[in-house]
């Protein structure tokens, strides 16, 4: 309900509703505070509510209110460290937060979440192999980091992050050859491969990988 007053422009019909919602929530918990159930479901009504303020520009009330899914996510991924998705939770709040900051502050100061989110992700994939979702989820962090890197001019993690990612993909199309996404992912991999080579300053390389 809330998601469709925000697609409809109501945004002050959205916020009424997330705060009941969350209110809710927060009662949950208090009477349940050992339910995990509880607990995921409040951080994700900060999370959407949060949604909610940052498309209103109301920057300060959703920094808060990420921050609170955060510390929620954390104690979750903590003491359930065997349900992957708490964890899966956790990194899409920390990538989420990082957009905020990088739009309210710099890069700089939202890339350190950008990499506790991605530090999740790799973990998610080195524990669980056989999940493709986990390396799709981390395919793209990679891919969107590098180019968030490249436009603002930071060529050497920039080269890092093209690396890790055409890397990845190439072990995607190894391990996964049947996910619907393969083709666009194999896409990407052939852009990455040519960035890189910009950035070593081999043209003639880039030029191939880029326009195949």
């Amino acid at each position: 309900i809330g998601l469709a007053h925000v697609k409809l422009g109501q945004t002050s019909h959205a916020v009424e509703y997330y705060n009941k919602v969350t209110a809710r929530m927060e009662q949950l918990v208090k009477e349940e505070p050992e339910n995990p159930v509880h607990a995921f479901a409040l951080a994700y009504s900060y999370t959407e509510l949060g949604d909610v303020f940052e498309t209103i520009g109301q920057t300060e009330e959703s920094r808060g209110l990420y921050q609170k899914a955060i510390k929620i996510g954390e104690q979750l991924t903590a003491t359930y460290s065997n349900e992957p998705k708490y964890a899966v939770n956790l990194a899409t709040d920390y990538y989420n937060y990082g957009l905020l900051l990088q739009t309210s502050e710099s890069l700089d100061v939202a890339f350190k979440f950008y990499e506790k989110s991605i530090a999740i992700e790799e973990q998610l994939v080195n524990r669980y192999p056989a999940i493709s979702d986990y390396a799709v989820n981390l395919e793209v962090s990679y891919r969107t980091i590098a180019a968030e890197l490249y436009l603002s001019g930071v060529q050497t993690r920039t080269l890092e992050f093209y690396n890790k990612h055409a890397k990845l993909a190439a072990k995607i199309a190894e391990l996964f050859p049947n996910i619907p996404s393969l083709d666009y992912i194999q896409m990407n991999r052939f852009y990455s491969v040519g960035m890189v080579y910009i950035l070593n300053g081999d043209y003639k390389k880039a030029s191939i990988h880029i326009d195949a």
